[in-house]
């Protein structure tokens, strides 16, 4: 059955083939990072190890960060901004409400939709890119983000990264978000080229959809850019490779203190589920 945005088999029997571009992909993404990215996110963990203000993670997740960042701020930032007036903090409640009662869900996804399409997404948005952002700019974007609820981890990121651009002169401001521009236009390109034949139904799918889900509460997440399906595929590759010296070490564990039940388990590379 054809799938109506993605589809990871491409008329095969599984997804082997699928998983088997990404890596190389992701493999890619890493290498083209060592001179652009990487050294900005060397910087920012010695910046969190200084103040203290997280367990510092692996550099994939802070790569992963960087990327999200160009993406989204070229997708979103000029609808963000262009809403000066709007109940980001009523919005983001209610994202939280809606989790926690599920008997009150379908009438605050209603509510939420409504509020939403009038307030956070203007029709008359443009879509030119912005230039450089400023602090005051990702300030903004960040709280229309976490009102979207559909941003709330990114918003969160993206704030820890807005202090450590905080410390930044102009200068070097204007060097980090133009590397960061161009690291999102290689990979906007480059991932078309090599995983965009598994999203090839994306841009239809939303030249027919968009009318129906206009007024809707997962309007945004079902509206996804197609480099928005490829940064989530990436994104994926790069967390399973975050974590997996974390999960190697939990199977040891196991085997130590329960060798009865890690008996013929093999070590294999988690991925995301189709």
């Amino acid at each position: 059955m054809e799938a109506v945005t993605y589809s990871l088999n491409r008329e095969q029997n599984n997804s082997q083939s699928f998983y088997n571009t990404l890596q190389k992909f992701t493999d890619r993404v890493l290498s083209y990072s060592d001179n652009s990215l990487k050294p900005i996110v060397i910087e920012f963990k010695e910046y969190l190890q200084t103040y203290n203000l997280e367990n510092v993670r692996e550099t994939e997740e802070y790569i992963l960060e960087l990327i999200s960042f160009g993406i989204l701020w070229k997708t979103y930032a000029k609808t963000a901004l262009s809403v000066r007036y709007a109940p980001f903090i009523t919005l983001t409640r209610m994202a939280e409400w809606r989790k926690k009662h599920q008997r009150l869900k379908p009438y605050i996804d209603i509510a939420r939709g409504f509020l939403t399409t009038l307030c956070l997404l203007p029709q008359d948005s443009s879509d030119k890119e912005l230039p450089i952002p400023t602090l005051e700019q990702i300030d903004h974007v960040c709280k229309w983000f976490e009102a979207t609820g559909e941003f709330r981890e990114e918003a969160l990121r993206f704030v820890r990264w807005r202090a450590f651009w905080g410390t930044k002169c102009p200068e070097e401001l204007s060097k980090i978000f133009n590397t960061i521009r161009e690291f999102r236009c290689w990979f906007e390109s480059s991932s078309k080229e090599a995983i965009g034949m598994y999203t090839e139904n994306v841009d239809n799918f939303l030249q027919r959809s968009n009318r129906l889900y206009r007024w809707r509460e997962d309007r945004i997440s079902c509206t996804r850019t197609r480099t928005e399906y490829h940064l989530n595929m990436v994104g994926a590759e790069l967390m399973n490779r975050a974590f997996r010296t974390e999960f190697k070490n939990t199977l040891n564990l196991k085997w130590f203190f329960c060798p009865d039940v890690c008996e013929g388990i093999q070590m294999k590379n988690v991925k995301p589920q189709e």
